[in-house]
């Protein structure tokens, strides 16, 4: 069986990117469709004599769409190194003038004045996976006016029941065949308790895809929840485990969708596998309960996969005994 081998896909999830390396920003930069609905977005909402604040602005990219769009002034908040390249970058486009560079943890930042817009990018694996979520209620705490906006709004996530045999070899099975005569059963329970990212497309799916939380980013102060939802299979089928996307609203409307039948990004999809796989038929209900729990710069996924009124086992998965390091 030939596998879906695809470098990024395997170091992503539970790589905390270190923003200060141009691999990071040459990947989200490259992604037109994210970039793209961010300028979108920007154009939209800031304007001329806006103040605006970015958090995390990497090498400036929306602290500059916002200075473009007309801002009289950008804070342009980045921790690490990169914000070096992103003065320079801003100086060369003739905006340093209007774009103040802050290297800072968000949450360690002060300014003179109140602002009238939000912008960051915080969104990592199935959305919250890099805890940037406080970061940005932070500032919005502090220095967002009332009637101010943050780019995007809400995010939704959504789940969905999930098919694809190969994928789950890749992952999980090949690894409980003894490969190279060694038994790595062990390495096959780790995957299995992983989020790996990967792409579907709508055939994958046996269920209708559930909303399982909406993140309001006027409110929301962290990337902790629990939830438990139905899910109804679609289509008789073998479950491997759960598909994940989110969807970001921005104020006017516009959209950056991650699912399977949209266009491709760097998010792709995310796949929360099950241990083993178990057959579903059409009409079955099946219950999952998914939580999150924060652990500094990192969201860790705990899920729970329910079949009732049946005796096949329930499966319990937590990334977090994947963690290896403190």
């Amino acid at each position: 069986m030939k596998l879906r081998f695809n470098i990024w896909e395997e170091i992503m999830p539970f790589f905390i990117p270190k923003y200060d390396s141009l691999r990071i920003h040459d990947l989200m930069l490259s992604d037109s469709i994210r970039t793209q609905t961010y300028r979108r977005a920007i154009e939209a909402n800031v304007k001329k004599g806006d103040t605006v604040i970015d958090v995390g602005t990497g090498t400036g990219i929306l602290a500059l769409f916002a200075a473009k769009a007309g801002a009289r002034k950008v804070y342009a908040i980045e921790p690490t190194g990169i914000i070096d390249l992103a003065k320079r970058i801003a100086e060369r486009n003739g905006f340093s003038d209007r774009i103040e560079f802050i290297k800072a943890r968000a949450e360690e930042v002060d300014i003179p004045e109140q602002v009238d817009c939000i912008v960051s990018e915080w969104l990592g694996v199935f959305g919250v996976q890099e805890n940037m979520l406080p970061s940005v209620a932070s500032v919005r705490d502090r220095f967002l006016k009332s009637e101010g906006k943050i780019l995007p709004e809400t995010v939704d996530l959504f789940l969905s029941l999930v098919e694809d045999r190969e994928l789950y070899y890749e992952k999980i099975g090949r690894w409980k065949k003894q490969p190279y005569g060694l038994d790595y059963t062990d390495f096959a329970f780790c995957q299995a308790n992983d989020v790996h990212v990967t792409t579907f497309n709508s055939d994958n799916l046996l269920s209708d895809p559930v909303r399982i939380i909406n993140i309001d980013m006027k409110y929301s102060i962290n990337s902790n929840f629990k939830v438990e939802k139905h899910f109804k299979v679609v289509r008789e089928g073998i479950c491997h485990g759960l598909a994940g996307w989110f969807q970001a609203i921005f104020p006017g409307g516009i959209i950056l969708d991650t699912a399977p039948d949209q266009p491709l990004t760097e998010w792709r999809q995310s796949f929360f596998p099950i241990a083993e796989p178990v057959q579903v038929n059409r009409g079955e209900e099946i219950i999952v309960k998914f939580s999150t729990k924060a652990d500094n710069e990192i969201v860790h996924f705990i899920r729970e996969i329910v079949f009732p009124n049946s005796d096949r086992p329930s499966f319990v998965s937590d990334t977090r005994k994947v963690k290896f390091s403190d």
